[in-house]
C-alpha cells in the first residue's frame, strides 16, 4: 500500500534520502516546489502537477497545501541513517569499538503525541542525540504525521523500538552512560555537569515517567521557569535539555 508524505520539509528531506519509488505531487509553483522537482528528476521520480482541491483529495488531508510525495517502497534503515545496527547492544558494540567517550542516547516514557515525537525528533537531530528509544507498548510511532512535525528529521535520527525500555536502561548503564529523568522536583539543570555518556529520559505528556522508570535513574533534572503556567510541553522540555548537553560540549 502506498503512502502519502505531504509538507515541504518532510518531501525535501525524503527526496534527498534513498527512496526512489515514488511519484511527486506538485500543487504551487515556486522556487521550492521547483528545487524539490530537480531532486525528483535526479533519482528518476516522476512528478505530477495538480491542484490543491485535488492534492487533499489524494493525501486524505486537508493541511495538504504545496506538494505531497506518493511513497510505493520507503528507503531502508541502510540508505537512509547508513548504519547497519539492528539492536541497541549492536549499535552500542559499534560505539564502543570505535572508542566513543561521549555520546547522547533519548529514550521517550509514553510520548504518545506524534507531534510531540516528531517535534523531539527535530530536536534530536539538531542537537547530536545518538538514538533514540522507544518503548514498543504505549508510544507514538513513525509516522507522516511524525514526518512532516519533524521537518523530515525523523529520517535521519537512529530509532530503536524496543519491547522493556528498563531494559534499555540496563543495557545503558553496562556501556558507562549516566541516566537522568527530567521531572520537576528534579535539581536545576543550570546546576547539573553532564556526564560524556548522557542517555536522557523524557516521560509522557500527562503523567511524566513511571514510577520503575524513575527508580532506574541515577539523576533526575528539572528546568527552573518563572512563566504562569506550571510547566512546559514535552517536547520543549526536551529540547532545552538537550540542548544543554549539547553546549556543554561545545566549550
Amino acid at each position: 500500500m502506498a503512502k502519502w508524505l505531504n509538507g515541504f520539509h518532510s518531501v525535501e528531506e525524503t527526496l534527498k534520502s534513498g527512496v526512489t519509488q515514488a511519484t511527486l505531487y506538485i500543487a504551487v509553483k515556486g522556487s521550492r516546489t521547483d528545487r524539490l522537482i530537480r531532486l525528483a528528476q535526479k533519482k528518476g521520480i516522476p512528478f505530477r502537477s495538480v491542484n490543491r482541491q485535488k492534492l487533499q483529495a489524494l493525501t486524505g488531508d486537508r493541511d495538504a497545501r504545496d506538494c505531497a510525495l506518493q511513497l510505493f517502497k520507503e528507503a531502508s534503515v541502510e540508505e537512509v541513517k547508513r548504519d547497519t545496527s539492528t539492536t541497541l547492544e549492536e549499535f552500542l558494540d559499534k560505539m564502543e569499538s570505535q572508542e566513543r567517550p561521549t555520546a547522547t542516547v533519548l529514550l521517550l516514557d509514553g510520548v504518545t503525541d506524534p507531534h510531540n515525537l516528531g517535534a523531539i525528533l527535530r530536536s534530536a537531530d539538531q542537537f547530536k542525540v545518538d538514538c533514540v528509544i522507544i518503548p514498543q507498548r504505549g508510544s507514538a510511532k513513525n509516522s507522516a504525521t511524525v514526518m512532516k512535525t519533524s521537518a523530515g528529521a525523523a529520517r535521519y535520527v537512529k530509532t530503536f523500538i524496543v519491547p522493556n525500555l528498563s531494559r534499555s536502561i540496563e543495557l545503558l548503564k553496562e556501556y558507562c552512560f549516566w541516566v537522568y529523568g527530567a521531572d520537576m522536583g528534579g535539581t536545576p539543570l543550570h546546576k547539573e555537569k553532564m556526564a560524556a555518556r548522557s542517555a536522557l529520559i523524557m516521560g509522557s505528556e500527562g503523567k511524566g515517567m513511571r514510577e520503575l522508570t524513575t527508580r532506574n535513574c541515577d539523576s533526575i533534572l528539572s528546568i527552573p521557569t518563572d512563566g504562569n503556567i506550571d510547566s512546559l510541553n514535552v517536547s520543549v522540555a526536551c529540547g532545552v535539555i538537550l540542548y544543554h548537553i549539547h553546549a556543554g560540549r561545545l566549550n
